[in-house]
């Protein structure tokens, strides 16, 4: 059985339903961190761009005509013996410590990137398991490379250049190893094309 119970309505100001004081509206200020982080990922992705059009321009291109620097038997007679010293007929200049990449060799470059590699983790600035990882594209690419395969040795290169975009994107390697890294693929894009 029920009973009838009088319900008072609550009256204004009191108990649960008493109005709240107005909090002010706060405005969240800018986070400097977050624009920090942009302007890095921006960067890398003008890096990645510059790297992946110069590893395509690589691989789409036909071989290059090099060249010579020695003159063809037939182009020009033999010369004849003189008594007085003459003047070299071109100054070269003085070789610098570091050829151009395109003088260089593939295999000195990967060693290089490999180095760098190795070092970055040494230093914590890449995981071990990520810098493993890098180095097993650079030997696959590189033994490509040394087998004639020019054209699997560049999509390989493709690979390593994916997964070093990868880790900077998921904040695994470090800016300036990463920047590092870029780079000496460049210009190991620039001695394949050469």
């Amino acid at each position: 059985m029920m009973s009838a119970m009088s319900v008072t309505p609550p009256q204004p100001g009191a108990g649960p339903y008493a109005p709240t004081a107005v909090l002010p509206t706060v405005r969240p200020r800018p986070d400097r961190s977050r624009r920090v982080m942009w302007a890095a990922v921006t960067g890398a992705i003008v890096m990645t761009g510059f790297a992946t059009v110069t590893v395509l321009r690589a691989s789409s291109g036909s071989a290059p005509t090099v060249a010579s620097s020695s003159p063809s038997p037939s182009s020009s007679p033999s010369p004849s013996p003189s008594l007085s010293p003459s003047p070299s007929p071109s100054v070269s200049p003085t070789p610098s410590r570091t050829p151009s990449p395109e003088n260089r060799d593939p295999g000195e470059l990967i060693d290089g990137m490999r180095t760098t590699i190795r070092e970055a983790v040494a230093a914590g600035q890449l995981p071990p398991e990520a810098g493993r990882e890098l180095n097993r594209r650079l030997d696959d690419a590189a033994s490509r490379l040394a087998n004639g395969k020019a054209g699997k040795g560049r999509q390989k290169l493709r690979d390593f250049t994916r997964k070093l975009l990868d880790l900077r994107k998921r904040d695994r390697i470090s800016d300036a190893v990463f920047q590092s890294l870029a780079a000496q693929l460049s210009d190991l894009a620039r001695t394949l094309t050469a």
